[in-house]
């Protein structure tokens, strides 16, 4: 039915449905400028009526083959609900962007099951944070609206908020640990003899202070460092601790079984024991994985 609705929809209308999510994010000069960067670097925002009846309200698709790179909503969502989709997804883009990463470097996360971790948690906790950000804005704004005293927006209150939602949001990233071992496990664990992708170099890896470039209370360069008072190893820490013990276990596996077969000390048939051991692992990991307990920034 919805499918339906939304192939017969005009396409000046679908258009129209477009602009009214982007103008919620022109009212904020950070939110501007992500839109901004996206149409810079030919990143087109488009509703994708494949995701209509789905869960996900929208994702940014990063792809080795020219233009086909973008971010997707779903159809036929209230805009309130897209636009903080699209806020988060933006974020995403911005992330790449001030880490340099292009086409050739997606997978420089992969380097080790923890680093693919690591990288996944910080990227997708800063994400939900700053979209929290510009919704307590939001709020304020409505409040003003409706003749109620608010505190005026701030670079620290920013920062604050930011901070709290990070570190909420780190106690709720189970479903992505789960798919990221599973994720990890499938490119470089399963195939017979090599795996289906080649690991980058150690040199040029995502590091944790290299991240730390994107923990700022906003877009630009002068921007506060949210967690500026924590160090890169009390960071790493605090990132890494609330992964459930199951999947840390299964990261340890997947270490030892690549140590082993990096000395070439593993005998083929003890080499293919270790690799259904972590396939059987990866399949308890999934079969147990939870569903996001914080509610996701919706704009009013």
């Amino acid at each position: 039915m919805l499918h339906r609705q939304w192939s017969r929809m005009p396409s000046v209308q679908k258009k129209q449905a477009l602009e009214d999510i982007k103008n919620i994010l022109r009212q904020w000069p950070e939110t501007t400028a992500l839109l901004q960067l996206a149409e810079d670097t030919g990143i087109p925002v488009i509703f994708d009526k494949a995701l209509i009846g789905k869960q996900a309200k929208g994702g940014f698709i990063r792809s080795t083959k020219p233009g086909r790179s973008r971010i997707r909503l779903q159809p036929l969502r209230p805009p309130e609900q897209l636009a903080a989709t699209l806020v988060h997804e933006l974020r995403h883009l911005w992330q790449a962007d001030v880490m340099g990463i292009d086409r050739k470097d997606f997978r420089r996360e992969y380097q080790t099951p923890e680093m693919k971790l690591l990288t996944t948690r910080i990227k997708e906790a800063d994400a939900y944070a700053f979209t929290y950000m510009i919704a307590k804005r939001i709020e304020r704004q409505e409040a003003a609206a409706q003749g109620k005293k608010i505190v005026a927006d701030d670079p620290s209150a920013d920062a604050k908020n930011m901070r709290q939602r990070f570190l909420k949001e780190l106690r709720d990233m189970d479903s992505y640990d789960r798919n990221g071992v599973r994720k990890y496990h499938e490119l470089f664990t399963t195939a017979a003899g090599t795996p289906k992708q080649k690991k980058p170099d150690k040199k040029g890896t995502y590091t944790i202070e290299n991240l730390r470039k994107i923990l700022r209370a906003g877009v630009t360069a002068d921007a506060p460092d949210y967690v500026a008072d924590m160090t890169d190893d009390a960071l790493r820490a605090r990132v890494l601790r609330p992964i459930s013990t199951d999947v840390k276990k299964t990261m340890r596996l997947i270490a030892s079984f690549e140590k082993a077969a990096a000395s070439k000390k593993i005998s083929p048939a003890k080499n293919v024991q270790r690799r259904e051991a972590i396939a059987a692992q990866v399949a308890v990991n999934m079969s147990a994985l939870q569903k996001k307990q914080l509610e996701k920034p919706v704009f009013k």
